[in-house]
């Protein structure tokens, strides 16, 4: 079913002329600080609240920060109405409301290559999250928007984090249209697999045929994430049974007596990831709290003395994708006792920052969706970094040596 765009449209002018009385936006380009943003009232939110916890809407003393990673990412989107990456309405980019996968650290706008169909979701989240703040600026809620229109345009863009995307974004722009897309594109998914059995199932054994055992959980998490999104939205579709299956996967794995992801096995592919999104779904499920336990305890001993954590025990040096996920986990599923962890991660992330709002992911190389997983962790933290300044190793040595020449944790097609 086609987005009412029109409504959604409308919608954000009715945003904006609220939030300039009580609150919204800023022009854009003006910095994003308590002083230049009056605030708005809160939001209903049922579905953010679902997944991400009604308190976590991001630290004000981030703002600054948070806002020029936005600012980074729309200037590297294909941008589709207007100029929201600043390039000029006679770009060469392909208009597709999407990002290049990595681009050089110098770049200042999208290539002409078509984006790849499956960060779409996962790299908005990082402008719809922040969409929630008191904070936000119109300029991050057109990014937003132009995604939207660019991942309706294109019939394969069905990733499960496209999924929960579409259904915070029905609920920030009230526009029931953007939950009846994601229905509809998730339908048409998992009855393509066999069922949501088959679908999590199918997943999970592609990772493992792929050697990428770590990222079974990644892929679970978001499939679990997206049918509890899905079925805030619509509660009467039995979305809810579908989001147990697929914990239920991750939970069998975890405790088989030969599991394709083991957790103590510290040189399993995308590690640190594989404990990070295994936390993630568990605690959103409320499951195995004993093994959730031991997942916060493995994240906490591997952290390293600069606040990052490394890839796997075999390539220890710092990851920014890694350390991004670590902090998302240890946020949503921490407590007061891990708050150090999570402040010297935030040190180390803002640390690493460039000039430019960006992160480098390797040496001169930029990945747009790790960029977008750090501005998701930091928009949903009420921490803040630790004083005085943290110790951190130099700009720019943020990817490990194989990082540099092996994938990214992206969701399957």
């Amino acid at each position: 079913m086609p987005v009412n765009y029109t409504g959604i449209f409308s919608g954000v002018l009715a945003c904006c002329a609220v939030l300039a009385s009580g609150g919204c936006a800023v022009e854009d380009g003006a910095p994003e600080t308590t002083s230049s943003v009056t605030q708005a009232a809160v939001r209903p939110s049922p579905a953010f609240n679902r997944l991400f916890g009604s308190q976590r809407r991001g630290a004000s003393q981030l703002a600054a920060e948070l806002s020029l990673g936005h600012d980074r990412l729309c200037q590297l989107q294909a941008d589709i109405v207007g100029d929201g990456a600043g390039n000029g309405l006679g770009d060469d980019d392909p208009d597709d409301g999407g990002w290049d996968f990595t681009v050089n650290s110098s770049a200042t706008e999208h290539s002409t290559s078509a984006s790849p169909s499956n960060t779409y979701g996962a790299t908005a989240l990082a402008f719809v999250v922040r969409g929630y703040e008191r904070f936000a600026r119109s300029k991050i809620l057109g990014c937003a928007l132009d995604a939207a229109l660019g991942m309706q345009a294109e019939a394969d863009v069905d990733s499960p984090p496209d999924f929960v995307f579409w259904v915070l974004m029905g609920e920030l722009f009230e526009n029931p249209g953007f939950g009846e897309l994601a229905a509809a594109r998730y339908d048409a998914k998992v009855s393509a697999a066999g069922g949501a059995q088959a679908l999590g199932e199918s997943i999970r054994d592609q990772r493992h045929t792929a050697g990428d055992d770590g990222l079974i959980a990644y892929d679970l998490a978001w499939l679990t994430l997206a049918a509890l999104a899905l079925d805030t939205a619509l509660p009467a579709a039995g979305y809810a049974a579908d989001a147990a299956t697929y914990a239920q996967i991750l939970t069998s794995d975890l405790t088989s007596a030969t599991p394709l992801f083991d957790i103590n096995d510290g040189s399993e592919a995308f590690y640190t990831d594989g404990l990070s999104w295994s936390l993630i779904a568990l605690d959103a499920m409320g499951l195995l709290k004993s093994t959730r336990s031991t997942l916060r305890d493995l994240l906490m001993s591997t952290q390293l003395e600069s606040g990052a954590w490394g890839y796997n025990q075999d390539f220890p040096d710092p990851d920014l994708q890694s350390t991004a996920g670590a902090l998302l986990a240890l946020q949503l599923a921490g407590s007061t006792a891990v708050r150090p962890a999570r402040r010297a991660a935030i040190g180390y992330l803002l640390d690493q920052q460039t000039a430019d709002g960006g992160w480098d992911y390797a040496p001169s190389v930029e990945a747009t969706l790790a960029n977008a997983d750090v501005l998701l962790a930091l928009g949903l933290t009420n921490d803040v970094p630790p004083d005085p300044e943290p110790a951190s190793s130099p700009r720019g040595s943020t990817g490990s040596a194989l990082r540099s020449s092996h994938a990214l944790a992206t969701p399957l097609d």
